[in-house]
């Protein structure tokens, strides 16, 4: 059972010491490296797109292979579906290059999925779009998007810990 769900930038990430209790979702760049430390998570998925819009493969001349796709989004629904159906207890960590757009989306995806506890979800407000788009088709069902509330600095906060 996911019992929580947080997104944090790859450098944290990376500092990690996983605990048995630990999932993974790991988002990179397309034929990037994992983080070292990946293997060392009991269970983890390892996805690879770019934090771009649909919109933006013709403007920067990018195959359409580097989006978020259909597939990936199918693959994480079902990692977290078959974690979230296991007796053992997960405390799902999600990043990405930042910390802050695809980390973020995903996170949307597994409290959507599993209504875990999400401490950050109000920092949301990056989230890419087209993850959480391709995630409201595979599960017909409306995804929220917290809204950034005026007076939030510019950018999320990024936290140099775990937050669950």
């Amino acid at each position: 059972m996911i019992t929580a769900v947080d997104f944090i930038a790859l450098d944290t990430f990376s500092e990690l010491v996983p605990a048995p209790d630990m999932a993974a979702v790991s988002i990179g760049d397309p034929a990037q490296m994992p983080p070292g430390n990946l293997a060392a998570f009991p269970t983890a998925l390892r996805l690879e797109f770019l934090d771009i819009e649909p919109a933006e493969v013709d403007v920067h001349g990018f195959p359409e292979e580097v989006l978020c796709s259909r597939e990936q989004m199918a693959e994480l629904i079902d990692f977290v579906r078959d974690r979230h159906a296991e007796q053992q207890r997960y405390r799902l960590v999600v990043h990405c290059r930042m910390g802050s757009s695809r980390s973020a989306a995903v996170a949307l995806v597994v409290f959507q999925l599993t209504q875990c506890e999400f401490p950050r979800r109000r920092d949301a407000h990056y989230a890419n779009r087209h993850v959480v788009q391709l995630a409201e088709y595979a599960l017909r069902e409306p995804i929220e998007i917290p809204r950034k509330l005026e007076g939030d600095e510019p950018h999320p906060y990024l936290p140099l810990r775990l937050q669950i």
